[in-house]
């Protein structure tokens, strides 16, 4: 297993736009990776995002944005040989926001 490098990463991403609406939806999955030390390994991390808008006049856009929605946590290991122990594990915060955006 190279270091920092998954075997598989996969992202879909869905996309709609329609006179003044906007919205994207994006899905990331990595699969396990090393984290560079011999014997430790990173486990499958995901992550979902979305963001909308809306234009209401040509000047005006209200927006909203959802990142890390899974809220999944980063999760590494340590493999000793008799068995597989829980290195740390770390909460990524999700983040919520509200836009406005003015145009002159």
């Amino acid at each position: 297993m190279l270091p920092y490098v998954s075997k598989y990463s996969y992202n879909l991403t869905g996309m709609y736009e329609n006179g003044p609406w906007t919205a994207r939806l994006a899905y990331n999955l990595r699969t396990k990776f090393g984290n560079g030390v011999i014997g430790e390994h990173v486990d499958d991390v995901a992550r979902l995002d979305f963001s909308a808008g809306w234009s209401p006049t040509e000047r005006i856009t209200v927006s909203f944005d959802a990142t890390n929605i899974l809220g999944q946590p980063f999760r590494s290991f340590y493999d000793y040989g008799e068995g597989v122990y829980p290195r740390d594990v770390r909460y990524e915060e999700s983040l919520y926001t509200v836009g406005l955006r003015f145009r002159y």
